[in-house]
């Protein structure tokens, strides 16, 4: 499972080169904004959104999940 991550999330390679239906996925799961925007930052490539906004979507969700977690944990 944690293979298939790490292909969805382009740790290894740009996720440009993926089909477009995982494109889907990809859009999907934080941690990809999170390498997108390193690689971005650190290789001065086009990432697939602009950085700001790879950044902005990054902490929003971790701040979503956060609050999600505290909600569940209070309830427990």
């Amino acid at each position: 499972m944690n293979f298939l991550l790490n292909i969805i999330c382009g740790t290894e390679f740009l996720v440009t080169v993926l089909p477009k239906f995982i494109m889907i996925i990809y859009l999907a799961i934080p941690l990809t904004y999170g390498f997108g925007s390193i690689r971005g930052i650190l290789i001065c490539i086009n990432t697939l959104l602009p950085i700001s906004l790879e950044r902005i979507t990054l902490i929003c969700v971790t701040f979503l999940r956060n609050i999600f977690r505290f909600l569940y944990t209070e309830e427990s």
